[in-house]
């Protein structure tokens, strides 16, 4: 009998330091954790995602699909890949509302101020890059395939227009190429390195079936989400914003 008590004792003795050295590995990891390249990441790089248009805006319209509609279901798509990946993700809106209401304004004209409301947001929010997504629409049918634009002279724009124009047109069976410009107003007053992306054609059939189905869109949203994780992930973080004039913002632009 004493032998099974001295057998028992061991065996509670060793369940206890057993159950203690697995609460030590978890204290440990959750230490080790906080401090990984990983986490660090996860904690202190932005990419801001601004998905098209919304509430009074609808945006392009064609094959039964509404141009802000299918830009905040993708930017949801994209906002989950990237938060996989490491990074915190910003949206301009991810419901169906008016930017131009996002910020108090004095410029006259709803354009002007939704324009205005997400550079704003995007300077407000110290990130390492920005994605502004949208469906493109053409009087030419045959017109088809994501195009990704950037502002000229931003190699880092360049760069990651180029990254994600390669993806998606893979995802695509496109050719297109990423273009340059010099007027498009977020573009150009951007802090960081920020492309727009225009992920197909509502008015082109292929890609307006494509764009109907969930499958396409998560292979869309994916090819973009994994080459903005690997573009960005040695950009450093960029300082606060610091206006640099009292006039209004939008006059920079003039």
């Amino acid at each position: 009998m004493s032998q099974l008590r001295g057998v028992v004792k061991i065996f509670f003795f060793r369940r206890s330091l057993l159950r203690h050295m697995v609460m030590v590995y978890l204290v440990i990891g959750t230490v080790l954790f906080m401090h990984s390249p990983q986490s660090a990441q996860a904690q202190t790089k932005v990419v801001v995602i601004d998905p098209g248009h919304g509430g009074v805006d609808g945006g392009a319209s064609g094959a039964g699909l509404i141009e802000k509609d299918v830009t905040l279901d993708l930017s949801k798509r994209i906002r989950a890949h990237l938060v996989q990946a490491g990074y915190q993700v910003q949206m301009t809106r991810d419901t169906d509302t008016d930017v131009s209401k996002l910020f108090p304004s004095k410029l006259s004209g709803r354009h002007k101020r939704d324009l205005q409301n997400r550079l704003d947001f995007i300077r407000k929010s110290q990130a390492v890059g920005a994605l502004m997504i949208h469906i493109n629409s053409s009087t030419n049918v045959n017109d088809r395939g994501p195009i990704v634009f950037y502002y000229a002279p931003s190699e880092s724009g360049k760069t990651l227009a180029t990254n994600i124009q390669h993806a998606l047109n893979q995802v695509a069976s496109s050719t297109q190429r990423p273009l340059p410009r010099k007027n498009f107003f977020v573009l150009r007053h951007s802090p960081c390195t920020t492309v727009l992306i225009e992920v197909g054609f509502l008015t082109n059939n292929s890609d307006a079936a494509r764009l109907r189905t969930t499958v396409y869109r998560e292979h869309v949203a994916r090819a973009i989400a994994m080459s903005v994780a690997t573009t960005l992930r040695d950009v450093p973080v960029p300082p606060p914003y610091v206006k640099k004039t009292v006039v209004n913002d939008w006059l920079l632009d003039k």
